[in-house]
Order: C-alpha cells, then sequence, then structure tokens
C-alpha cells in the first residue's frame, strides 16, 4: 500500500529565530538518532543565536534532525506521533517553553538502488516496507524526518508556524498554500 510521504522542514519563507544549545561541547549529534533519550535527559539551556527581534514559531531550527518546538506543537502533536517521538523539555528562550523534538521511530524502507545518500539526498521509498505511521526516520540518514498525512493534517488544522513539508526532492509543499495538486485538502 502507497502513503504519501514528506520531509519535515523549517519554514524558509520567512526571517525566523535560530535557536542553539547554550553549551558548545554538548555534541546535538550523538543524540537524536532514532532512539528513545527521556531517560537519561537533562533539560539543557538554548539560546537564540541570530534573528533575535524575530517572533518564535511552533518549530525553530535546532540541531539536525531535532528541531525545538514549542509547548503548543508539542499539545497538538504528542497524541498525533505517540510512541514513535518524544518531547524533551529544553529551557529558554525568552522564558518560553521549548522541546527538543526527538523522532524514536526508525524505519527500513528506502529503496537503495533509486534513493541518492549523501550530500543533496534523493529519498525514493519501497512502498512494500513503508508502514502507516505518522512521523519516522530512516536508518541511512538520522538528519531527516519523514512525516505522512495525519501530522500534516493536524499542523494544518492547528496552523502551527515555521513549518514547512517537503516531497522528498520533487514537490513542495507549504502550509500556507490552500490548493496542493496531488495533496487532499
Amino acid at each position: 500500500m502507497k502513503f504519501p510521504i514528506y520531509e519535515l522542514r523549517g519554514d524558509r519563507r520567512t526571517r525566523f529565530p535560530v535557536i542553539g544549545f547554550s553549551d558548545s561541547r554538548f555534541d546535538a549529534h550523538s543524540y537524536f538518532v532514532g532512539r528513545s533519550e527521556a531517560r537519561q535527559w537533562r533539560p539543557r539551556k538554548v539560546i537564540l543565536t541570530s534573528g533575535k527581534s524575530y517572533p518564535l514559531r511552533d518549530q525553530v531550527g535546532g540541531s539536525l534532525g531535532a528541531p525545538f518546538v514549542s509547548e503548543r506543537f508539542r499539545r497538538v502533536m504528542e497524541s498525533v506521533c505517540g510512541k514513535h517521538a518524544e518531547f524533551l523539555p529544553v529551557l529558554g528562550p525568552k522564558k518560553k517553553q521549548f522541546f527538543v523534538f526527538n523522532v524514536i521511530t526508525i524505519i527500513d524502507c528506502l529503496d537503495l538502488k533509486r534513493s541518492q545518500l549523501g550530500f543533496l539526498p534523493k529519498f525514493v521509498f519501497d512502498n512494500t516496507k513503508v508502514c502507516p505511521v505518522p512521523v519516522f526516520k530512516v536508518p541511512h540518514d538520522h538528519t531527516v524526518i519523514f512525516v505522512t498525512e495525519p501530522f500534516i493534517a493536524a499542523a494544518r488544522e492547528h496552523h502551527l508556524t515555521g513549518i514547512d513539508f517537503e516531497y522528498p526532492h520533487l514537490m513542495r509543499i507549504v502550509l500556507t498554500e490552500t490548493v496542493v495538486p496531488g495533496f487532499p485538502t
């Protein structure tokens, strides 16, 4: 069965603040690789690294493969994502509650013969291996988050900000558009 799959991206059409971990010794690349971090997680301080005058959105860029998300994003997506993701609290910025959105479900569903991995990857999915989950990563690239229609529908219904959906390197899906060819509205 075929499930439409999109890449979760940050909205790049508008200027936005960038959040990062304040401790430069924290190696975010060793975390957020498709496994739960909740047991050993201790809230870490984050700071605005640029764009301080811009309003914070529901999703703000962060560590590759684990964006920072607002309390509002967490409330909307916690029930949608279920056991496939966790929300790890961070401290700050601007006295607002933010979380690391850590996707913990990995599905080995790429058609490796047709996919291109590495710089400027192209992801082609093997439809016989894809499961109907709202959010997941693939074992070959933990920095990319993939989402399906339940996730997109919730984001659109609740008007979450700072989010884009991109069909993996073929077509962009943008939340602010009202009609997208081939995408149910």
